[in-house]
């Protein structure tokens, strides 16, 4: 697992290099991850919350 270290960048900057981060998963594991998410009835949003609270 990667672990980014957002402490140095300003809030706009750390808003979107989480969201090109959201975007290249989803390119990458697109379909496997929507099967897994309507298996296990949750959303993306909130497994990335869950896996990266704040």
């Amino acid at each position: 697992m990667i672990y980014l270290n957002f402490s140095d960048l300003t809030e706009e900057a750390q808003n979107r290099l989480l969201e090109n981060s959201k975007k290249d998963v989803k390119r990458k594991l697109g379909d496997d991850m929507s099967k897994y998410l309507r298996e296990n009835y949750t959303c993306f949003e909130m497994m990335v919350e869950e896996a990266c609270p704040e």
